[in-house]
């Protein structure tokens, strides 16, 4: 099977004791559970043997469970390098938030105010801590975003109110598309959703840190 020839193949390379091993996409052809069997056993010969890896993937699950440090590519060039969460979170430029699926990337024009900018992306104001002046683009993970009937009582400097346009179903997880003045999308799960007795035209507040909003 698939999987046994992925196994026979590690075997191989890892019995003659190289210092590096080189992985093309060794998951990429498998069924759902031999790849989650793999990566497990990936990991634990990486931990026994302290080998080092260079695993070439497309897939962020893998990229996550694996990956000590990640590195993005973009026609031979390394874009970007950097602990997973820490890349995926704060994208380096367009190409790499482009690739690693930024949900909510806005092009703007940024004034510095001290430690904080302001992004004017289209007529709608963000604050960022991040500290940057002139074109800009500024992101915020939709898991970053809370939805809520009112205006909330916290620390978080964006707040706008906005009706929802659209509503995407990813299993237990959903994603919204408020219009509030420009487009936000964030993620609520299927119980907040039906808790809060959401749908297409319900006005929201969205709310996020400005701690949440990477520009670059």
């Amino acid at each position: 099977s698939g999987g046994e020839q992925q196994r026979t193949a590690i075997a191989r390379a890892l019995i003659m004791k190289h210092e590096i091993l080189l992985l093309d996409e060794p998951l990429s052809a498998l069924d759902t559970e031999t790849r989650a069997k793999l990566r497990g056993e990936l990991r634990r010969i990486h931990r026994n043997t302290n080998t080092t890896m260079i695993h070439v993937t497309h897939s962020f699950d893998e990229a996550f469970l694996l990956g000590s440090q990640m590195g993005i590519m973009n026609h031979g060039v390394i874009e970007q390098v950097g602990e997973p969460s820490a890349v995926f979170r704060k994208p380096g430029n367009k190409f790499v938030a482009d690739f690693l699926g930024a949900a909510n990337l806005f092009p703007g024009h940024a004034e510095r105010a001290g430690g904080i900018s302001s992004i004017d992306i289209g007529g709608v104001t963000i604050e960022s801590s991040v500290a940057i002046s002139g074109k800009v683009y500024a992101s915020i993970r939709p898991e970053d975003i809370l939805i809520s009937h009112k205006a909330l009582s916290s620390s978080a400097v964006n707040c706008f109110h906005g009706l929802i346009r659209k509503v995407e179903d990813h299993g237990s997880i959903l994603q919204i598309t408020v219009d509030a003045g420009v487009d936000f999308i964030a993620s609520i799960t299927r119980r907040s959703f039906t808790d809060m007795s959401l749908e297409k035209g319900s006005p929201v507040y969205l709310t996020f840190k400005a701690t949440e909003v990477h520009a670059f």
